[in-house]
């Protein structure tokens, strides 16, 4: 098992770099500053509330990844709050998962939010944050149009894979959902503006730390200021 890692460490490395904490008033909410939340064992959270959100997180980043963190923007689903994951020393960020066309698009650009498998869900990967890779190979049964689904040998997303079932019919997760199959559930999909070229695998794989290095530049991008 990897090292755990605590809130109060993040806490101290932004304290001592002289960002303010966010307090919390029970009258007027959270104050501007930053935030960090425990996930698990192995992760934490980082937050920034009030003004100037995307700058914040970007400084909370250099600091963190100068004390030697991996750190990965996203932002949660329907636009909601962008956030910084913090993964313990020990553990990799992210791994990834190859998918074939026009599967993987599908999950990156449409409403599909289940990955079909034969094979259960690998509990150490429940609640972890994956890349969508777009296989070389298309599936020439499916039949799923619209737009973005041509890329191939390339991550096009990143998802969070929350958990896993077994079906008979399929009909629990709408139309995307094979009979007798593992439905793995999806959330926080977030679609790459530019792909990433990648050599996919079998299985959850780990992607080199360029490809790493290309997707993180992807999956948050600052705020556009006004001139």
């Amino acid at each position: 098992m990897g090292r755990i890692i605590h809130a109060r460490d993040i806490d101290a490395i932004l304290a001592s770099n002289g960002y303010e904490p966010s307090e919390y008033n029970p009258t007027t909410g959270w104050g501007p500053g930053y935030r960090t939340a425990q996930a698990g064992r192995r992760q934490v959270n980082v937050f920034h509330d009030g003004p100037g959100e995307a700058d914040s997180l970007t400084a909370y980043q250099r600091e963190l990844q100068a004390a030697g963190y991996c750190v990965i923007p996203d932002q949660m689903d329907r636009g909601g709050r962008r956030r910084l994951h913090v993964p313990s020393r020990e553990e990799h960020p992210v791994r990834a998962l190859t998918i074939r066309q026009p599967w993987a698009g599908a999950i990156a650009h449409q409403s599909k939010r289940v990955e079909n498998r034969s094979w259960k869900l690998p509990g150490k990967h429940e609640g972890a944050r994956i890349l969508i890779h777009a296989e070389t190979q298309l599936d020439r049964d499916a039949q799923i149009y619209g737009p973005h689904l041509g890329v191939y040998g390339a991550v096009v997303a990143v998802a969070t894979v929350t958990g896993c079932h077994w079906s008979e019919d399929g009909t629990c997760c709408g139309p995307w959902g094979f009979d007798r199959a593992y439905h793995w559930t999806l959330t926080d999909v977030v679609a790459l503006t530019e792909p990433v070229p990648a050599k996919g695998a079998l299985g959850f794989w780990t992607p080199p730390d360029a490809v790493l290095a290309a997707v993180q530049r992807q999956v948050y991008l600052p705020e556009r200021t006004s001139p």
